[in-house]
């Protein structure tokens, strides 16, 4: 199946009184039509607005998600303080629920500026994470792919597949599940970004996205055998 690159998303061809709308019709479109999305996703086109979509997008998902975990952290607080000022009515525990309503509160405020402040530096730390997780899929589809599908294959083009594929984060913020469901989803939909976007099978674009997760277990290990040898060096076993 060859790759038609003849369109670019909504969201990159918006004015800016568009923007809001086209935005969630590219997050719609790689929801439930990923397939049909990376079939007229143009490999060229810059990395920017890309890279903003998914800085916002993954912002957003960040945002709600800290909001939601106050949400049920002051409704968890309100029930346990009325649980505890129902057991004050009928045993002497003013002393034990006034420090516990103290701990609470102070916990819930630490736990609110601390995800406040993982929300504000998201952008920063999703930027990096895609430019390093491109570079490495990069060098993993160079070493995979036939030489038919190196054409189209460049640090933009990736960049912008992999930007795309990061849609389904918008699901973190569901409470519990949000972050499992989201990870499952940006992996297919991001699979179905490099298979289609590249024209390769389904093993080598696998190859191409395990290939960063593979590159950092290989330095996991490394560091441990150099550990381990120093260890028993250390022992005198040699």
């Amino acid at each position: 199946m060859n790759h038609i690159q003849n369109n670019n998303p909504q969201f990159e061809s918006s004015t800016f009184s568009q923007i809001v709308k086209n935005y969630f019709f590219t997050l719609k479109s790689v929801l439930f039509s990923p397939r049909e999305f990376f079939k007229t996703l143009s490999l060229s086109g810059g990395i920017t607005v890309p890279m903003t979509y998914a800085i916002v997008t993954h912002w957003i998902s960040q945002a709600l998600g800290h909001f939601f975990g106050s949400m049920l952290g002051t409704a968890s607080s309100f029930y346990w303080t009325k649980l505890f000022n129902t057991m004050q009515l009928k045993y002497d525990l003013s002393e034990f629920t006034n420090k516990l309503w103290f701990d609470q509160a102070q916990s819930l405020i630490m736990n609110w500026f601390l995800g406040l402040g993982a929300v504000i530096v998201d952008p920063f730390f999703t930027a990096a994470k895609i430019i390093i997780q491109a570079a490495f899929i990069l060098i993993g589809a160079q070493l995979c792919f036939k030489r038919e599908s190196l054409i189209s294959l460049n640090f933009e083009s990736i960049v912008r597949v992999i930007c795309y594929g990061m849609t389904p984060f918008i699901f973190i913020s569901i409470p519990f599940l949000g972050s499992f469901i989201a990870s499952i989803y940006v992996f297919v939909v991001t699979l179905i970004g490099i298979e289609i976007a590249f024209n390769v099978t389904t093993p080598r674009a696998l190859l191409a996205l395990f290939f960063p997760k593979l590159i950092l277990l290989a330095i996991v290990m490394g560091i441990f055998l150099v550990f381990f040898l120093v260890f028993i060096k250390t022992m005198g076993v040699f």
